[in-house]
């Protein structure tokens, strides 16, 4: 697959993919499809027949490459993965506040996409009633947490692990919430009124 920078998938209009991306066979024609049709329609504008006439597939072409439609999504979740990672590099910063307060910024800028957030929740919808994705979530949630954790350890090495992984997953479930309340109130200002408190109170944690 083309590489592609993650920021730029975010300012792209078809996000996750670029616009210019051109599928090289008919597998990935109907993933660079259907993740396209999430990001722009979410949950209540996906449907297969959708997702074949914009690939251009036929039915049996498509159950060639996958046995259903949910083989068809877990597949797209995968594809996803890089998305949901912390685009942050330790050697940026000269302490771990500045560290979250950026972390902060990112996940803002992430939820100005619409179609980012469609993906995120079509997936977390699924991720309640399967637990083939219920499995994806909480892998892409630990992820998150270790590489942050990681971060956060390669800038402070005196802090104790334990410490920092707790930090972080409330600032994690912190950071989900003000994105969907922002998202779904736009509420552009709730990220920056609450965010410096919530960097304070994960510190406290990590000094603990």
């Amino acid at each position: 697959m083309k590489s592609m920078n993650k920021s730029s998938w975010l300012e792209d209009r078809e996000m996750p993919f670029p616009s210019g991306y051109r599928a090289p066979n008919t597998k990935e024609r109907i993933l660079v499809a259907a993740l396209r049709l999430i990001s722009e329609r979410g949950s209540e504008g996906f449907s297969l027949n959708e997702v074949l006439r914009r690939a251009r597939v036929s039915k049996s072409s498509f159950f060639h490459h996958f046995r259903d439609t949910d083989a068809l999504c877990l597949e797209c979740f995968e594809r996803c993965k890089p998305l949901v990672e912390p685009d942050l590099q330790a050697t940026n910063y000269s302490s771990v506040e500045e560290l979250l307060l950026d972390f902060g910024n990112e996940t803002e800028s992430r939820t100005t996409s619409r179609r980012f957030f469609r993906l995120i929740m079509f997936f977390g919808q699924r991720a309640m009633d399967d637990v083939r994705f219920r499995r994806i979530q909480i892998e892409l949630t630990e992820l998150y947490q270790q590489s942050l954790t990681s971060l956060i350890l390669e800038i402070e090495p005196r802090y104790k692990k334990a410490s920092v992984t707790e930090a972080v997953g409330f600032l994690l479930i912190i950071s989900q919430g003000v994105a969907s309340h922002r998202v779904l109130f736009e509420d552009r200002e709730r990220m920056s009124r609450i965010w410096p408190h919530a960097v304070k109170a994960a510190l406290g944690i990590m000094r603990s």
